[in-house]
């Protein structure tokens, strides 16, 4: 048997572990700061949820930006950090440095050490999961060092490009 899955999210000040496990009849058994539930899960996506939580039925509209999540309910709202699973290594705690967001494949890359970029400018993209993922500039600057190339597999946190953010004139 697979151990469950695990994460941690704060409501408030209040950090709460959370983990879960699939059952063989389909249900879940989610594990809240010590308490134990049984949950069915009869929707779930980007928009929302419609659960049975010990034999509750409840919806929830859902939305999430960067690792913050809005779950409104019908008698309430909650708002909900979650904490990273995995903390990137320090060596990639780099100002200016793009780190792969999961593991995969170089597809493209459309920059070279010394190019000027604009913030939002496309500097090289990602394949991973059947998906293709945008790495992009975060600000304006330079490139100052390139560590891919195209078709060159990556491990989750590699160090992609570093950036060297343009001084702004005053």
């Amino acid at each position: 048997m697979m151990p469950p899955e695990r994460t941690t999210l704060v409501l408030g000040d209040v950090e709460v572990p959370v983990s879960y496990r699939s059952r063989r009849d389909g249900t879940f058994r989610v594990m809240i700061a010590e308490q134990e539930r049984t949950v069915v899960a009869y929707s779930a996506g980007e928009t929302g949820a419609d659960l049975e939580i010990d034999g509750r039925r409840l919806q929830f509209a859902v939305t999430c930006s960067g690792e913050v999540w809005f779950v409104h309910g019908a008698d309430y709202d909650v708002e909900l950090v979650e904490r990273p699973r995995l903390p990137l290594p320090e060596q990639y705690e780099i100002k200016g440095g793009l780190t792969a967001p999961m593991p995969g494949n170089v597809l493209a890359t459309h920059i070279a050490e010394g190019d000027a970029v604009t913030e939002g400018q496309l500097l090289l993209v990602l394949e991973a999961m059947k998906m293709q993922h945008r790495i992009t500039a975060p600000f304006d600057g330079s490139v100052k060092e390139v560590h891919v190339e195209e078709g060159q597999q990556v491990d989750n946190g590699a160090l992609l490009v570093l950036l060297e953010e343009a001084e702004s004139e005053e």
